[in-house]
C-alpha cells in the first residue's frame, strides 16, 4: 500500500524530543531517596511513549552514568498519520531501574504533547515529572 503522502511530509512526522523537551525530567538526581531507606541508585531509565489511541509509541532504556545528575537523550518518535500538525497528545511513563533489574522509582502517567521540530523555533520547555518510590518496602505502613 502507498501512503499518499510525499516522502518530506512523512519525515517531518517525527518528533524529536531532547534535553529541553519531556525527558529533562530524568534529571532528578542520582541518588534519589526513598521513604526511611536512604539514598536508592538506579543505572538505567526506562521511557515509554503512547499514542493518543493507546498504542506504544516508544518504548526504550537508557543507561544513566554513574556520577551523573542529569540525562541528555534525542528520541525520535513517529507521531500518528492522524496527528494533527500541531502535534499529538501522548503519554508518558518514566521507569527507574536499579542494577538488579528492579524499578526503584516510577514517574507519570503524565500526558504530553509531541510536536514535529520547526527549523528555527526552540524547542518545547521541560515537563515536570512526580517520581514515587516503587522499590523493595514501597507498600510498607509507616512505623509511629
Amino acid at each position: 500500500m502507498r501512503s499518499s503522502r510525499p516522502p518530506a511530509t512523512a519525515l517531518r512526522r517525527a518528533v524529536w524530543l531532547g534535553a529541553t523537551g519531556i525527558l529533562a525530567a530524568v534529571s532528578c538526581g542520582r541518588d534519589a531517596t526513598a521513604p526511611g531507606a536512604g539514598l536508592v541508585p538506579f543505572s538505567r531509565v526506562r521511557v515509554v511513549l503512547h499514542h493518543s489511541d493507546g498504542t506504544i509509541a516508544l518504548d526504550t532504556v537508557v543507561a544513566f552514568a554513574g556520577g551523573s545528575d542529569s540525562l541528555t537523550l534525542s528520541l525520535s518518535v513517529p507521531l500518528l498519520a492522524s496527528a494533527p500538525a500541531t502535534g499529538e497528545p501522548m503519554t508518558l511513563n518514566l521507569g527507574y531501574v536499579n542494577a538488579a533489574g528492579d524499578t526503584v522509582f516510577r514517574g507519570g502517567p503524565l500526558t504530553i504533547t509531541a510536536v514535529p521540530p520547526v527549523p528555527g523555533q526552540a524547542a518545547p520547555p521541560p515537563v515536570q515529572v512526580h517520581v514515587t518510590y516503587t522499590g523493595p518496602g514501597a507498600t510498607r505502613a509507616a512505623r509511629r
